[in-house]
């Protein structure tokens, strides 16, 4: 009857044979940028709109919606289009242009959390069902958030995206691997026979080659070729593979 254990794999050399993930001690950094809208200049207020519209959309948002907001026979709210204007897309200061995708990785090691989404301040005061902050002007936004008053013309809302470090992978720690073991009887006692937990079976008419990859090795390691109807088993220092690749000879079909 075959069992299945785990086990602590070191190689010959007393040295891991496998990476192990640390935990992350570095604190998620928040990007935001500032989306700035002013009033289309035939709007006023409440009174000036369609009967049925919304001044301030409180439709919760969506790409489709934004598409939508964008064609200007149907959007009661523009990019910044006066002399003086803001930019469209700014930082949190509303000075300097800054668009989502000038977002960048500083470099390998850190990756997104997330796609980029909207700060909404569950307290309605300070801002609408959307996100938006309104004032009268640009220029008279303050730290203080509120939402939509009569006379405002211009509203802005801020957007984030969460960036973390990548896993680290540290060699000084060994990893468990699960193994197959299997007792024999002979005549000098017991034997235990051990194998890996992976087996491959090649169902198809071709013969098979099997190729895997893990964060411990540095590029696809062959593991064996297949005839048809035949397997293989795993060899235990490679069972901690997690991407599996397959190739057959030139000419076969």
């Amino acid at each position: 009857e075959a069992k299945k254990c785990m086990v602590f794999m070191w190689n010959p050399c007393n040295k891991p044979a496998e990476y192990h993930i640390q935990s992350v001690q570095h604190e998620p950094i928040i990007e935001y940028v500032m989306e700035n809208q002013r009033l289309r200049p035939s709007v006023v207020d409440f009174y000036s709109i369609e009967r049925g519209q919304d001044l301030t959309s409180g439709a919760a948002w969506s790409p489709s919606a934004e598409l939508k907001s964008r064609h200007k026979s149907k959007s009661l709210w523009l990019p910044p289009y006066l002399e003086g204007d803001v930019h469209e897309w700014t930082d949190l200061t509303c000075r300097h242009h800054c668009a989502k995708d000038s977002f960048v990785l500083p470099n390998d090691n850190w990756m997104w959390a997330n796609d980029w989404e909207i700060e909404i301040v569950d307290d309605l005061r300070q801002n609408d069902a959307d996100g938006w902050e309104y004032s009268s002007d640009f220029e008279t936004f303050s730290r203080q958030r509120r939402s939509y008053r009569r006379g405002d013309l211009c509203r802005r809302r801020r957007w984030t995206r969460t960036r973390i470090r990548k896993t680290v992978f540290d060699k000084a720690l060994v990893s468990p691997c699960p193994v197959v073991w299997e007792t024999e009887r002979c005549d000098s006692g017991m034997v235990i026979l051990t194998r890996s937990h992976l087996t491959f079976h090649n169902k198809t008419s071709t013969q098979l080659s099997f190729f895997g990859y893990s964060c411990s090795l540095n590029e696809d390691k062959l593991l064996d070729s297949v005839p048809p109807e035949s397997s293989i088993c795993v060899p235990i220092e490679l069972a901690q593979i997690t991407h599996i690749r397959l190739g057959t000879l030139k000419g076969s079909e």
